[in-house]
């Protein structure tokens, strides 16, 4: 798989770690609680980290560079990832490929915007959600349809676990990113109250969108390591 591969993996790995990190040397505080003590998995919003002090007004520099690093790490992996779907995939969707294209071109926009939701201006913090989250989105959905019509490698049982993992998070991931899209554009146009509805699903976005990242990398390079004759075909046209 090259280069890009091995990034993905590594950016992967490095997102995870500096995410639980952020989260660990937060400063404190939410939009329920300004005095509590530590990051609240029901209440905090992921981009409560990306301030230099916290809600409670303590110091928040540590989880600040650990969360922007966090988003750059994932913003590099998703990039690596869209860039090798239609590679990746070429083989099993033969009937397809235009459409994995299009989804190429949509994940890399929606990574490309990604790092814009740190921007401390609110509007374009807006807009970034506004554009990275219905582009993935957009290519989740292309990608997941795609992996949901072809066959399953009939000789390779890793890559069959692989393909079958892929459309378990990736439908999970879908539904997750567009409760949580459709909850903050309240929030933001219809000005609704805050919740818990949205950190929590921003928290299972996260494990969602790991997950699916993951599996998609193994399911690409175990793909790419069968011999021709034993991979599947795409039945549907």
């Amino acid at each position: 798989m090259g280069w890009p591969y091995r990034v993905a993996w590594l950016s992967l790995g490095l997102f995870v770690a500096a995410a639980l990190a952020a989260m660990l040397t937060y400063g404190g505080g939410h939009w329920h609680d300004a005095s509590a003590t530590r990051f609240s998995l029901a209440y905090n919003y992921f981009c409560d980290q990306f301030d230099a002090i916290s809600i409670a007004g303590r110091n928040n520099a540590m989880s600040r560079g650990l969360a922007h690093f966090a988003i750059f790490a994932l913003a590099v992996c998703q990039a690596a990832v869209w860039w090798l779907v239609p590679r990746g995939l070429a083989d099993v969707a033969t009937t397809r490929r235009r459409l994995l294209r299009t989804c190429q071109v949509a994940g890399v926009a929606s990574a490309v915007a990604l790092p814009f939701i740190l921007v401390p201006w609110w509007s374009l913090h807006k807009l970034a959600i506004f554009v990275a989250g219905p582009a993935g989105v957009a290519a989740l959905i292309g990608v997941n349809w795609t992996l949901w019509v072809m066959a399953s490698p009939a000789q390779a049982a890793l890559a069959r676990r692989a393909a079958n993992f892929v459309r378990v998070s990736g439908l999970a991931l879908a539904i997750i990113a567009t409760v949580g899209l459709t909850d903050y554009l309240g929030i933001v146009l219809l000005e609704a109250p805050r919740t818990m509805l949205l950190p929590i699903i921003q928290r299972l976005g996260l494990v969602a969108m790991t997950a699916w990242l993951g599996g998609m990398l193994l399911l690409m390079n175990s793909l790419a390591a069968l011999p021709t004759t034993n991979h599947p075909t795409n039945g549907a046209r």
